[in-house]
């Protein structure tokens, strides 16, 4: 792969680049976390690794400038819901991204090293080296993929400006709406219970909402007081409205980056409602999002070949 910091070095020199939004090593074990490089020392900063997991594009509107953005695939897809919505401008975003193999969950990561204390980690091909006081352990990276990686048909993406990295051909892969067509045969009374107890477990943080890149309204309908949609406390029925309209909202718009699973504290499995939906969507519409910024978005265009059963 190329050298990112010389990459990153020859952009920030440009006049018209404000910052470049990327990586750094966090502090914790496996730990990384966005950072803003704005001079050709930040830039020494910047990793591009699979544990680089954050989808950082809901970061580019924080600048008023032209900014470079290092991207996965799954996130150039943001970027491709925010360019149909109107929420970015093109020339605005000089975006870096690469053909991924798939990024690394970096929970699954801290339970396999066993309390051990980690001082350092380093990615060497298909391989994660972990350094401890005492010795050292290698990891396969395929025993580690998100789950959203798995069955991830996107290894190039589908917008950028450079591309890093050798193209990946995509074999045989599982279903990503696997577990979606299993809770499809459920029972009413069964899908309502699944639902029922992981809703319950809500504590309203709305990590969810924070991180997703397509939930950029500046107040969202959650704050509202004047007219409150719903109810602020976390019991089951404020609980499950609140996920609901969200998952509506997000209806032929999600991109599946993962991020509202990969960030939920209490491990409820929201790509899953969140993949019900798109897969409504895929089936009335034809139409799977993220993929060409020309094509707008089918639940907020209108044709008038459209079908209208459903006015009476």
């Amino acid at each position: 792969m190329e050298d990112i910091i010389n990459i990153a070095k020859e952009l920030i020199k440009r006049e018209d680049i404000e910052a470049i939004i990327g990586y750094e090593k966090g502090r914790g074990p496996f730990q990384t976390v966005p950072f803003f490089a704005k001079s050709p020392e930040d830039c020494d900063k910047l990793i591009l690794n699979p544990l680089c997991v954050h989808n950082l594009t809901s970061y580019i509107n924080q600048f008023k400038g032209k900014v470079a953005i290092f991207v996965k695939p799954c996130d150039a897809k943001a970027i491709v819901g925010l360019l149909q919505e109107k929420q970015i401008e093109r020339e605005k975003v000089h975006i870096i991204s690469l053909n991924c193999p798939g990024a690394l969950n970096p929970k699954k990561l801290i339970n396999a090293v066993k309390g051990k204390t980690v001082k350092d980690w380093t990615v060497n091909g298909d391989k994660i080296k972990v350094t401890y006081e005492k010795g050292n352990e290698d990891f396969n990276i395929k025993d580690f993929l998100l789950g959203k990686c798995v069955s991830c048909d996107t290894r190039t993406p589908p917008v950028y400006d450079q591309i890093l990295g050798s193209e990946i051909k995509v074999g045989d892969l599982p279903s990503s709406m696997k577990r979606v067509e299993e809770i499809e045969k459920l029972s009413h009374e069964e899908k309502q219970k699944y639902w029922n107890e992981h809703f319950d477990r809500c504590i309203r943080c709305y990590a969810c909402v924070k991180t997703c890149p397509l939930c950029y309204c500046e107040r969202c309908f959650v704050e509202n007081a004047s007219p409150q949609w719903i109810d602020k406390s976390t019991d089951l029925k404020s609980n499950k409205a609140f996920h609901l309209i969200r998952a509506y909202h997000l209806a032929g718009r999600c991109i599946d980056c993962g991020e509202c699973d990969r960030v939920c504290p209490m491990d409820i499995p929201l790509r899953e409602l969140n993949m019900k939906m798109r897969k409504s969507v895929e089936e009335h519409f034809d139409y799977v999002p993220g993929k060409d910024p020309s094509v707008p978005p089918p639940l907020s265009t209108f044709k008038k070949e459209d079908p209208q059963e459903f006015i009476r």
